[in-house]
């Protein structure tokens, strides 16, 4: 998000789903999390604004308690998350994504 990007909330919807995406940040860490409250999203990419400046050292990507290999690439104050396997985010699942600094 470009407003409001150390705290946000935002709606998203997509072809097979809809659901919240949220953005926490501090000066250690950020955490972003997509919820599908309606139908599902396939995932197999993600990508999330960090900043200019920020140089992320480990991330950590969650879906619901069980815990996500990937691999991540930093570009220009973004980092892309790569899954090692798609997945599929079901209605009142969440995937979560923790960026370390």
């Amino acid at each position: 998000p470009r407003l409001q990007p150390d705290d946000s909330r935002t709606f998203f919807t997509v072809a097979e789903g809809w659901g919240i995406i949220s953005q926490k940040r501090t000066d250690k860490k950020q955490t972003n999390a997509i919820h599908v409250m309606h139908g599902r999203v396939r995932l197999s990419r993600l990508r999330f604004d960090v900043g200019e400046g920020k140089d992320v050292r480990s991330v950590k990507v969650k879906l619901g308690r069980r815990t996500l290999r990937a691999t991540y690439t930093c570009d220009s104050g973004a980092v892309v998350i790569d899954l090692k396997k798609p997945c599929v985010v079901k209605a009142d699942k969440k995937i979560s994504v923790v960026l370390s600094y």
